[in-house]
């Protein structure tokens, strides 16, 4: 992008040689879109399920490396686990789990203490269960070590409250399926790392019925196959779109040629 006659960015066709030189480039993907942002972590999911409660233990595997992780371990010990590898630069854990609100209950919490004080009892939690406690999309997620069954009713954590100082904090449980019992752990990479190959896992030690953990991830040069047919095995007629994020195609035809699929990417 020249600036003919701007000291410095005449650019690189119409610049005095040996003089500074300033010029802008436009990064486009292979579609010759813009791109207006720069990269994104990769994330990775890993989902555990059982029919029964679950106990015992599974192993994260990257690489060569692996981490034992407790069955209900929450996010921020899973995330520490993982950065204790020497091939992680850094990671982020998270879930979606544990998002129902107690409506009735307000809890006590203080910066940098691992005990919390809640408005009522909680019948809601058993031992061991995660309670997230802050706001439904980003607070933080403990497990619930002991409870008190008198006033005042108290919560001890499995790792200390790191928000500021609460006196009337919104808490979460994990509402479970009551045919399947689980956890979910969303992991963010250092987007540093590049292209990172799937997770595995390793339940050998994960106890409950017909226990699994996937993993979901993505791999690089992923292809989806769009199969367009009649399900009664009519002749198809009219048009059909895509979309992806917040963007769509213009209306295709259902005859529509590949090269043409292409122009609307």
């Amino acid at each position: 992008m020249d600036s003919p006659g701007v000291t410095n960015h005449e650019g690189k066709t119409t610049g005095i040689y040996q003089s500074l030189l300033y010029f802008g480039l436009q990064v486009r993907d292979r579609f010759f879109n813009k791109v207006t942002e720069g990269p994104k972590p990769e994330i990775q999911i890993i989902e555990t399920s059982s029919e029964s409660m679950l106990s015992g233990t599974f192993a994260i595997i990257f690489g060569e490396q692996k981490v034992k992780i407790l069955s209900n371990t929450v996010p921020l010990l899973v995330e520490n686990a993982l950065m204790s590898l020497p091939d992680i630069i850094s990671v982020y854990a998270t879930s979606n789990s544990a998002k129902t609100l107690i409506h009735d209950v307000t809890i006590m919490a203080t910066k940098g203490i691992d005990i919390v004080f809640s408005s009522r009892r909680l019948y809601e939690f058993l031992i061991g269960d995660w309670a997230r406690i802050g706001n439904q999309s980003n607070g933080q997620i403990f497990n619930i070590i002991e409870m008190s069954v008198m006033e005042p009713y108290s919560l001890r954590l499995s790792h200390p409250y790191l928000g500021q100082y609460e006196n009337n904090a919104t808490i979460f449980f994990h509402k479970q399926d009551p045919a399947i019992f689980g956890f979910q752990y969303i992991i963010s990479f250092n987007c540093d790392m590049g292209s990172i190959a799937p997770l595995k896992t390793d339940i050998s030690s994960l106890s409950g019925l017909n226990a699994q953990a996937s993993v979901t991830s993505c791999d690089r040069f992923q292809q989806q196959t769009l199969i367009i047919k009649s399900v009664t095995g009519d002749t198809l007629h009219g048009s059909f779109y895509l979309t992806y994020k917040e963007e769509k195609t213009d209306d295709l035809s259902i005859y529509v040629t590949t090269s043409d699929l292409k122009k609307n990417n």
